[in-house]
């Protein structure tokens, strides 16, 4: 299947972000590489691992439709819970 379609799908994906980025040059060179925020803008390293372990829940149990969607709608609680005022 990887050598089939493989490097047919490398080839796109490179061409489409080459092309967006010639589309967008103007737009992406206005931009800084180093955004500073104060510290009210900052993520708890908690709800980062939090996150980080709904996403390897999600993809663990991607194919047991009762535990994924489990895992989902916890998530789903989670991040409207800790969403940003």
């Amino acid at each position: 299947m990887m050598t089939t379609f493989g490097w047919k799908t490398a080839v796109a994906v490179i061409v489409n972000a080459v092309g967006v980025v010639l589309i967008f040059r103007k737009e992406l060179s206005g931009l800084s590489l180093m955004a500073l925020g104060d510290e009210s803008d900052r993520v708890s390293p908690a709800l980062i691992v939090v996150h980080f372990a709904f996403l390897i829940g999600i993809v663990v149990f991607a194919h047991q439709p009762a535990i994924f969607m489990d895992l989902f709608l916890f998530f789903l609680g989670v991040a409207t819970a800790y969403k940003k005022p």
